[in-house]
């Protein structure tokens, strides 16, 4: 996939300014958007069938889901023969590299935070399936931050599953073809803590093959050898969370936090209702169906040629904005271009949100109405 210019908009308001990185399929840019006036990361994909179901997937998954320790994300659209949805910027390194050369304690406080995205995540059905350092990031403020759900999946005990994952984090029970369940995310948790502790993998091999015999048959050596700070408890755990069968690792996310507790004497907080009081779950609008559906059906006109204006009314704090956003979603999901304006009370420019909206078609209107730009170019340049 080639590198796009930097300095050029996507969706007509996300300036490219660095390149974070890459893979086979897409590209992580740090952008600046025009229309908020901040910084965010990128993620764009070329405009294929496998890349938009893959896009459309991770995007779906992350946009139900708002947790403190998870990455969250903003904003799905397509620009000429890209997909792309914006996240938080999160510049700051892996898990493995921030806690390098630190002590136990101060790792066991990352991994504790992770613990709890984790917790979080299964408790609403979700299996990541793809654990590994690149995918843990730390933000700025030292908070672990999950990202990369192209991967994940709902565990709801169906008997078809195929191969997913990095196989050096990978769990025998995804190797074998089983149906994974959050145990599995536990079971890379535990590669990712071998790693963490001792600077190396558990298992190294020469191929992916004997990597996955090592996975299925192979009892890693004891952290604890490779690095004498670890204690013995520290080990166990570590070893149980890579067991071989499901029902020999901790039950839950909640339960390793448990167990670093008992071990450090700490008392890292775990992830419960309390906490998820403070988070804003995403997954269902509930009471707006009605409004929902009329919605849904004035997109459905629209696609049909029969364009319309909706007004949403209501007091402050009645859910006008919860709405909008989860209509933008499922538009979004649907290949709906959507923009964004927003009047602030600060805003003194008359027709402030009407040049937002221009500032973001105006580019787009190059690739179909070239004439009108032609016309009127000059004019329109002046209010952008």
């Amino acid at each position: 996939m080639k590198e796009l210019a930097l300095g050029q908009k996507i969706g007509g308001r996300y300036e490219l300014k660095a390149l974070l990185g890459k893979g086979a399929s897409s590209q992580v840019y740090r952008v600046f958007d025009h229309t908020e006036k901040k910084e965010l990361a990128l993620k764009l994909f070329m405009d294929s069938v496998p890349g938009i179901n893959f896009i459309q997937h991770e995007f779906r998954f992350l946009s139900s889901l708002r947790h403190p320790n998870l990455i969250q994300v903003f904003d799905f659209g397509r620009d000429n023969s890209y997909y792309f949805f914006t996240m938080e910027l999160t510049p700051g390194r892996s898990i493995l590299d921030c806690c390098r050369g630190k002590s136990v304690d101060e790792c066991s406080e990352k991994i504790a935070q992770l613990c709890r995205a984790l917790e979080y995540i299964h408790e609403h059905d979700v299996v990541h399936l793809d654990l590994k350092p690149s995918n843990i990031l730390l933000a700025e403020d030292g908070t672990v931050k999950l990202t990369d759900f192209g991967l994940a999946r709902r565990f709801t005990g169906q008997s078809s599953f195929r191969l997913f994952g990095t196989p050096a984090y990978m769990s025998p029970e995804v190797i074998s073809g089983q149906v994974p369940d959050g145990r599995s995310d536990l079971y890379s948790l535990g590669v990712l803590m071998y790693q963490v502790f001792t600077g190396q993998l558990p298992f190294e091999a020469a191929s992916t093959e004997e990597l996955i015999r090592c996975h299925l048959q192979q009892v890693p050596q004891p952290p604890q050898i490779l690095n004498p700070a670890v204690t013995d408890a520290a080990g166990a755990l570590i070893l149980k969370l890579m067991s071989k069968d499901p029902n020999d690792r901790p039950n839950s996310a909640n339960e390793v936090i448990a167990e670093i507790n008992r071990m450090l004497r700490t008392d890292l907080p775990l992830e419960d209702e309390r906490t998820h009081a403070h988070h804003v779950f995403f997954s269902r609008l509930v009471g707006r169906d009605k409004e929902l559906t009329e919605l849904r059906q004035a997109l459905q006109n629209a696609a049909a040629g029969q364009g319309s204006c909706l007004l949403i009314s209501g007091e402050a704090g009645i859910g006008r904005t919860r709405l909008v956003t989860e209509f933008a979603l499922q538009a979004q999901l649907l290949d709906a271009q959507v923009f964004w304006a927003r009047c602030f009370q600060q805003d003194t420019a008359a027709f402030h949100p009407v040049i937002q909206l221009m500032d973001q078609l105006l580019p787009l209107a190059q690739n179909f109405n070239k004439q009108t730009l032609a016309t009127h170019g000059n004019e329109l340049v002046e209010l952008v």
